[in-house]
């Protein structure tokens, strides 16, 4: 967590410090001095907001994989080391290099990883204008001519532009809010339960329907069978949406072996209780907070059929139970074994959903499973 505090504070001070040398004009002591308090507000608050980003959980990680595959010792595996398949090989390998190093496994807030990710993710939130988790070919030639205008080309200084500037706004905007962000969260750690499930532990059964009311889903069904991922969020989260298609993905290409579920829960920024959210407003996705579960499931529906979701969806009774249960709110990702155990707990979200996170664990259990 030093690492992770430091690297954020660092990116804030950055931030902070070139865009006041791009607008400002030579400061006067007045002028300084508030400067200078403004900024160590903004420090302390980057420390407090370090604090709320956190990675996920899980039982297995790096030193596993390394110990079991890792032949020659030179903490770095070949494909020729590697037991599993070359898809598994390329899902482990984030840093696109060939071989897998613990790089590869480092998912804390100053590692190339976590860098990586917010950098396209802030481009791709920016650009994906009805925030459906998939960016359409006008939406990207929009994007261009946004930065193009009349020349009809980018020159290579607009293009580190297009990429880079979103994630240096998405900083600014968050030291901006350190407050609600941090708010938000109090009120998400208020509503879980006393004690999640922690990994190794057995995954809390339950018992919901789907979002037509037609069929009914029970996990522990699932044991002794396959292992289950476990998708919870709802339509009023950014991030939520954002990540559904690379989910959809997923469980495109394992829906054989794993079985994915996703849990709908309580709205995350309900339109009726706060102002929407600058995304929300954007791409007009306005949902009140359902009061019966008709309406959840009405909403839910609606969710379904705008992110195209066809992998199981169920919904969260109007109490909260199961969302409550697992800290799923507003949104959160769990990897359960054949046992019915937690292998994988992700971090809360919004700030610690990560599915490249979640896959990289659940493609070390079925390895695993499969004893290869």
């Amino acid at each position: 967590m030093k690492r992770s505090t430091c690297w954020v504070v660092s990116v804030v001070t950055a931030t902070i410090g070139l865009l006041s040398w791009a607008w400002a004009d030579k400061p006067s002591d007045d002028k300084a001095s508030k400067s200078n308090a403004a900024n160590k507000s903004i420090t302390d608050n980057a420390v407090r907001h370090a604090a709320l980003v956190r990675t996920g959980e899980s039982r297995y990680d790096w030193k596993w994989l390394a110990a079991r595959c890792d032949k020659d010792r030179d903490s770095q595996i070949s494909r020729r080391e590697f037991s599993g398949s070359a898809n598994d090989f390329a899902r482990l390998d984030r840093t696109w290099d060939g071989v897998l190093t613990a790089d590869d496994f480092d998912w804390s807030t100053d590692g190339t990883l976590c860098r990586q990710k917010e950098t396209t993710f802030s481009l791709f939130k920016s650009t994906d204008t009805d925030s459906n988790g998939r960016i359409s070919p006008e939406e990207w030639q929009a994007l261009f001519g946004k930065l193009a205008k009349d020349k009809g080309y980018l020159s290579e200084e607009q293009l580190e532009e297009l990429i880079y500037l979103p994630r240096v706004i998405k900083t600014r905007k968050e030291t901006q809010n350190f407050d609600s962000i941090a708010n938000f969260l109090d009120d998400a750690n208020a509503n879980f339960a006393p004690k999640l499930p922690q990994i190794g532990e057995l995954a809390p059964d339950f018992e919901l329907k789907t979002a037509d009311g037609q069929t009914s889903v029970r996990l522990s069904s699932f044991r002794g069978k396959k292992p289950v991922v476990l998708i919870f969020g709802c339509f009023s989260c950014g991030n939520y949406r954002t990540y559904s298609e690379t989910l959809e993905e997923m469980y495109r290409q394992r829906k054989d072996d794993v079985e994915f579920v996703r849990v709908y829960v309580r709205e995350a920024h309900p339109s009726d209780q706060q102002k929407p959210t600058e995304t929300n407003a954007k791409a007009s996705i306005l949902v009140k907070q359902p009061t019966t579960l008709i309406e959840r499931c009405t909403v839910a529906g609606q969710c379904s059929a705008t992110l195209n979701i066809k992998g199981p969806l169920v919904v969260d009774e109007l109490d909260n139970r199961v969302g409550r249960t697992y800290g799923g709110w507003p949104d959160r990702l769990y990897v359960i074994d054949r046992d019915g155990r937690v292998t994988f707990r992700s971090g809360p979200g919004p700030f610690g959903f990560s599915p490249r996170e979640m896959e990289q664990s659940l493609v070390l259990l079925l390895l695993d499973q499969d004893g290869r």
